[in-house]
């Protein structure tokens, strides 16, 4: 993916507040990402403290990124704990009303691949 269609992604993913984590290149686990506003998000590099805040961050630097395809939430009137799938749906409607994008939509997470070959199966 190029930096835009990264700004782009991440844009959603600012303006919509979901929760993401996200894996850089050259490491082994996702990382838990910061919300942030869309003002840190320049053409090439995500400004301090980037998405981690392990610092600045290029585009170029993820690996890959994943959005919950749900939450644990509890009704308001009821209490009852149930799974509420909004936020997960919205994410994917948005991400492929940008067109052709390496998503892979999974049981749990829906993954958004960066520079590379998914992981495919590795435990993360």
């Amino acid at each position: 993916m190029n930096d835009t269609k990264w700004r782009e992604v991440l844009l959603i993913v600012a303006q919509l507040r979901v929760q993401f984590e996200l894996v850089l290149i050259g490491e082994e686990k996702f990382r838990t990402g910061m919300i942030f506003p869309a003002e840190r998000l320049g053409p090439h590099v995500i400004a301090d403290p980037g998405l981690t805040g392990g610092g600045p961050l290029h585009y170029w630097e993820i690996y890959a990124l994943r959005v919950p395809r749900w939450i644990k939430t509890r009704h308001a009137k009821t209490g009852v704990l149930f799974e509420d799938e909004s936020l997960g749906k919205s994410f994917l409607a948005h991400i492929r009303a940008l067109g052709q994008l390496p998503v892979e939509v999974l049981a749990e997470y829906i993954y958004v691949w960066g520079y590379g070959e998914p992981f495919r199966g590795k435990n993360l």
